[in-house]
């Protein structure tokens, strides 16, 4: 059997062998590994499987303990599709090296909430030209069977050995712009401490963002960030005036790669500089819709770099900005046009804490809400007590579910 058909038929099977199961979202035992990368860091692989029937944001936590002390790590989903899966890749840096007997891998710990989303609408191409290379890594092609064009959309997969799970993989890079119809090429690879023993790749997953969230503290404060990249980034240390935050980078691939931090303002007004090893290196300072400030840059191949961020303005961190497109996709609402658009905005939002994301069930937008949803479009209520009120109406169970 070819490896195509041997991929199609193992996920086809993990499919099946929940259809009997109660909806739930979990990480099957079968798929929960860990392993020491070629850089000697704690790796944890898994796949969050949602069978339920509803889209959902996850962050998953894991954990080993080596009969002294327990160690975490976190990474955050934005998006699952119903009755899908999203593999997932955690190292802990923190777990003291050597590793023996005693160095044993917990339960993962799932906490998830009901959101509204699209998926990209990507395919793998099954076919002659999805080809396993001797090193490991594999190529193939990706379509958009979509109806709009793609960006930054990465596709990850679960890495098989002779016994079982080695690793999971993701293409490196954002891929994109795509345009409907279009394919592209993706390339994924595995650490290279298990590439010798791979045999496929299976249940290949699109993802439109995955983040790793990343706490520093400074002035006595937990200072949040996320980051995107390509390669792990841990340890972060503010200076004692608060200005400048260090960062230990790890890359133990053949190739560059890059990263994308996310920086919560102080005043808006922050100009950053980035430093590798003392040495400066050109990056992009951007700001998204929500106020956030990104750095992007690279980040070198089989690198242990030491990253200095500086420009820093002591004092408490703004919250996040109200997207200017939720007052748009409100009024779209009021039309009685579709809802999916202000739901997918007001489910990002509770993302980063802006309104609250305690329930679970099928996200709905009653009718009765339009004279509020009225009331902010026409600007006699700010976005901020727009939010609040279907904040509060959440927590109040007032906004609840569609029966399935």
């Amino acid at each position: 059997m070819s490896l195509v058909r041997v991929v199609v038929v193992l996920c086809v099977l993990a499919y099946i062998g929940t259809l009997g199961a109660a909806a739930e979202v979990y990480v099957p035992d079968d798929e929960y590994t860990s392993y020491v990368d070629a850089n000697g860091i704690y790796t944890i692989v898994g796949n969050v499987k949602n069978q339920s029937p509803t889209g959902i944001s996850t962050a998953v936590t894991v954990s080993v303990t080596d009969g002294y002390a327990t160690y975490t790590g976190m990474m955050q989903h934005n998006f699952i599709p119903a009755n899908s899966e999203l593999p997932f890749k955690v190292k802990i840096p923190q777990v003291p090296s050597p590793y023996d007997g005693d160095v044993i891998l917990l339960d993962p710990q799932l906490e998830y909430n009901v959101t509204a989303g699209h998926i990209p609408q990507i395919s793998v191409i099954y076919d002659e030209m999805l080809v396993l290379h001797a090193n490991g890594t594999l190529s193939g092609f990706i379509v958009n069977n979509g109806n709009y064009t793609i960006n930054d959309v990465i596709i990850w997969a679960v890495v098989h050995g002779a016994d079982g799970v080695l690793d999971v993989s993701r293409s490196l890079h954002g891929i994109g712009p795509l345009n409907p119809g279009q394919t592209t090429k993706f390339v994924m690879h595995p650490d290279p401490v298990v590439a010798d023993d791979v045999i496929y790749y299976s249940c290949f997953a699109p993802s439109s963002r995955s983040t790793y969230p990343v706490k520093a503290e400074r002035d006595g404060m937990i200072y949040n960030l996320r980051y995107e990249s390509g390669a792990w980034i841990y340890r972060p240390e503010f200076t004692e005036n608060g200005t400048a935050l260090t960062l230990q980078t790890t890359n133990s691939y053949t190739f560059d790669t890059f990263a994308n931090i996310e920086i919560p303002p102080v005043t808006r007004q922050e100009t950053f500089q980035v430093y590798r090893n003392d040495m400066p290196i050109d990056f992009v300072q951007s700001v998204d819709e929500l106020g956030m400030w990104h750095l992007a840059f690279d980040i070198r191949k089989l690198s242990q770099d030491v990253i200095t961020i500086k420009g820093f303005v002591p004092g408490v961190t703004m919250d996040p900005l109200v997207p200017e497109y939720l007052r748009y996709d409100a009024e779209q609402w009021i039309l009685d046009e579709s809802q999916d658009r202000i739901l997918d905005d007001l489910f990002l939002l509770s993302d980063v804490g802006m309104i609250s994301a305690g329930y679970k069930g099928e996200p709905h937008m009653p009718r009765w809400l339009v004279p509020l949803a009225q009331w902010y479009v026409d600007g006699i209520i700010s976005g901020d007590k727009f939010l609040d009120a279907i904040s509060y109406m959440i927590d109040a169970g007032i906004i609840v579910v569609i029966p399935d």
